[in-house]
């Protein structure tokens, strides 16, 4: 059976939404200075599927964008992944300041640092930056009323359409 309503102007609509999305949400991860190694930026894509009575739009993220996004509680996330985030993130340039003692199995500043960084998340967890979330307000305040008169024409036309085959018989 043939869909009744279109849907091609809140598709549109959706898409631009959906971009702008991404495109606010790669500006805050890099003004506020969470680029390490870019993939969640560059990575970052949405999918459509439109069905009967259904338009979906997906956000795919690499699978740590929830560890930046939200608070996480004491643990002690593998010593590994901290060493090749600090690496990465810092390109053996370390904050100015950072004075910390040498643990007895480190030999490198690096080291030392991915050390101290993993014994304070044990110690206090992790503050999210609720960057997602922001843009997700800021493109919902921004696009609210585009997609509901994108969907006010496409139930326009549709009905119009409806009309029009009606008196045509």
């Amino acid at each position: 059976m043939e869909e009744l309503i279109k849907w091609e102007h809140t598709i549109e609509a959706l898409k631009e939404y959906a971009e702008f999305f991404m495109r606010t949400y790669k500006d805050k991860l890099s003004v506020e200075g969470h680029i390490a190694t870019g993939d969640l930026a560059s990575k970052m894509d949405y999918v459509f599927d439109v069905g009967p009575g259904r338009i979906e739009v997906t956000l795919r993220l690499e699978d740590y964008w929830r560890y930046l996004e939200y608070d996480t509680k004491p643990h002690y996330p593998p010593y590994k992944a901290i060493l090749d985030w600090v690496k990465v993130k810092f390109h053996g340039n370390l904050p100015n300041g950072y004075d910390g003692e040498l643990p007895a199995k480190t030999e490198t500043l690096e080291k030392r640092f991915a050390y101290f960084t993993q014994k304070k998340i044990g110690e206090r967890g992790t503050t999210g930056t609720h960057l997602l979330e922001k843009t997700g307000n800021e493109a919902y305040s921004k696009f609210n009323e585009v997609i509901e008169e994108a969907v006010s024409k496409d139930v326009e036309e549709a009905v119009d359409a409806i009309l029009l085959t009606a008196f045509a018989r």
